[in-house]
């Protein structure tokens, strides 16, 4: 019998840190979200964390926008 064997050096662990929310909609929004989520092989909790992740990125590309038509960059160029 052959012995696998692991190569510390690849091994590596990804550590995410998730925080619980509540939130609160009409019945019928939230059936009809789970829906749109199954189409979409999901769940609601995994098109809402899409959507915030989304909602994030699009703030930070406006502020990037701003600050490139005031004449500044974060990004020193």
């Amino acid at each position: 019998m052959q012995r696998a064997t692991i190569d510390a050096r690849v091994v590596c662990s990804i550590i995410v840190l998730m925080k619980n929310i509540t939130l609160s909609a009409d019945a019928d929004v939230i059936e009809r979200a789970r829906e749109c989520a199954r189409r979409r092989k999901s769940t609601l909790n995994g098109l809402f964390r899409e959507w915030l992740a989304e909602l994030v990125e699009q703030r930070d590309a406006e502020r990037r926008l701003s600050e490139l038509d005031r004449g500044g960059s974060s990004a020193g160029w």
